[in-house]
């Protein structure tokens, strides 16, 4: 349970009890295990009024050829890192794009701007490129067996 569960909901104090163990246990049933039982229905309401948590944002980075393609973030100042980190935004196919000239400064460019990301809580998921398709080859025929040597007599 989220820790805000647990928030304004008084613990059930121990008890003291009696060198009586039948006394000892009813005064558990009655005294203690009432309030425990409050407490533990009281977290589990709070717990169900708590709006689940929103999935994080998550960029896609996928390399296309030489270029980079990362999914147009929802957020301005996501955009806004891309940009600085040398990504342009494509209109007609709504991603950013990061080419590749230079890989290496391409890769650090990444690098960065994955990181700025992280830090505002976007998440980054990095898909490297769809392996090509398989030629279309010819079924390899079975061998046709070798006839049998003529038996040779004396």
């Amino acid at each position: 349970m989220p820790a805000e569960a647990f928030h304004n909901v008084r613990e059930p104090d121990g008890i003291t009890v009696p060198d009586d163990p039948a006394q000892a246990a009813a005064d558990i049933t009655n005294g203690l295990l009432p309030r425990y039982d409050k407490a533990l229905a009281q977290v589990r309401d709070n717990a169900a009024r708590l709006a689940p948590a929103p999935p994080p944002e998550l960029v896609v980075i996928t390399l296309s050829g030489r270029d980079f393609h990362v999914t147009k973030p929802e957020r301005a100042d996501a955009a806004e890192i891309l940009t600085d980190n040398g990504c342009v935004y494509d209109k007609d196919h709504d991603h950013f794009v990061l080419p590749g000239e230079d890989t290496a400064a391409q890769a650090q460019a990444i690098q960065r701007a994955a990181a700025q990301l992280v830090q505002l809580g976007i998440g980054i998921s990095v898909r490297l490129p769809q392996a090509k398709p398989t030629l279309d080859t010819a079924p390899v025929s079975a061998p046709t067996p070798a006839a049998a040597p003529a038996a040779r007599t004396r």
